[in-house]
């Protein structure tokens, strides 16, 4: 009996219940050991009709004779590896085990020329080592050589690469720094321009066209409205110092044009000009001081009767609180 046979008759007792699957696999595994022993030798024998070799059939590669013929003056020998035995079972022990039977537990059946390989003979050494391990190491690796590249550059013999600080003067003015004296919420805050300042009322033409003749770059704007009490907090942000020089010396000068007094408190830095006018109906405090590269102007307008005293109290806590934020140059 074949080898194949053996292997078929194994394979209806499993199916018939007759062994179990641990016997099974074990007769098959030396059933299959003893079958890659050896490589069968498959001999065709061409006669030769003509001049020329007849060319071989594939067909007769598989014809079972392994006698070579040494009386044809032709022949070919072929070391030909026996097909595995899943190809040559027939169709019906192919299928699934019968009901109620669990499937062999083993290694899956060899095919082709699996036949003759190697078998493991014990199992597979499991290494010691942690997966989760492994992934820590490499995970420390890849975040070492980030901050290798990060701050050398990847070479030793550079410097660690340093960025420039370009963070702007804490000179440079903003909206922000016009603070709001007051506890009610703002009614105008904004970047104007000189046009925009007259077009809605803010600024009188002379005041414009003083402005205009500086290098004016900027124009930061807040105003709140409280009662009978309008504030008007400019900022003016130039190019150069002689720009809000000009600034503050041409309002000083629209003031006394305007036939407003200088007016003072104790305490009034040194920098600040304050002036005051006070009319039937209306009354205006008025202070200006220079910066660096630029001017702040402080403007309080009270209508309806004049209060003075509250005036003045107001225009203190103003001055105050702006040249806290925004100091004098």
């Amino acid at each position: 009996m074949s080898w194949q046979d053996e292997l078929q008759s194994l394979d209806d007792q499993l199916s018939a219940g007759t062994i179990r699957a641990e016997e099974y696999r074990k007769r098959r595994d030396e059933l299959l050991a003893a079958a890659s022993s050896g490589a069968v030798s498959l001999r065709r024998v061409q006669r030769q009709k003509s001049p020329s070799i007849a060319k071989p059939s594939i067909a007769n590669a598989f014809n079972g004779d392994t006698k070579p013929d040494t009386s044809k003056t032709a022949d070919v020998t072929q070391q030909v590896q026996p097909v595995g035995w899943n190809a040559t079972r027939p169709a019906q022990h192919q299928q699934q085990p019968p009901m109620g039977m669990q499937p062999p537990s083993g290694p899956p059946p060899i095919i082709g020329s699996e036949v003759f390989s190697t078998p493991p003979t014990g199992p597979a050494k499991k290494s010691r080592v942690p997966k989760f391990v492994i992934a820590v190491v490499v995970l420390a690796l890849v975040a070492a050589g980030t901050w290798w590249f990060a701050f050398s550059g990847g070479k030793d013999d550079e410097s660690p690469l340093t960025v420039p600080q370009t963070t702007a003067p804490s000179s440079d003015l903003s909206i922000d720094k016009l603070p709001n004296p007051t506890d009610s919420p703002l009614s105008t805050s904004g970047v104007l321009t000189v046009d925009q300042l007259q077009t809605y009322n803010i600024i009188r033409p002379d005041e414009a066209a003083y402005l205009s003749a500086t290098d004016l770059q900027k124009v930061y704007f807040r105003n709140v409205i409280i009662g009978t009490l309008n504030y008007q907090m400019f900022a003016y942000q130039t190019q150069t110092d002689t720009g809000g020089q000009r600034i503050v010396s041409s309002a000083v000068e629209r003031g006394k044009r305007a036939n407003m007094v200088p007016a003072s408190y104790e305490g009034l830095p040194a920098k600040v000009t304050l002036t005051k006018i006070l009319n039937d109906g209306a009354a205006i405090y008025e202070a200006v001081y220079p910066i660096e590269r630029g001017a702040v102007r402080l403007v309080i307008l009270q209508t309806g009767p004049n209060n003075e005293r509250q005036l003045a109290t107001t225009m203190k806590r103003v001055i105050e609180t702006t040249t806290a934020s925004i100091k004098p140059k």
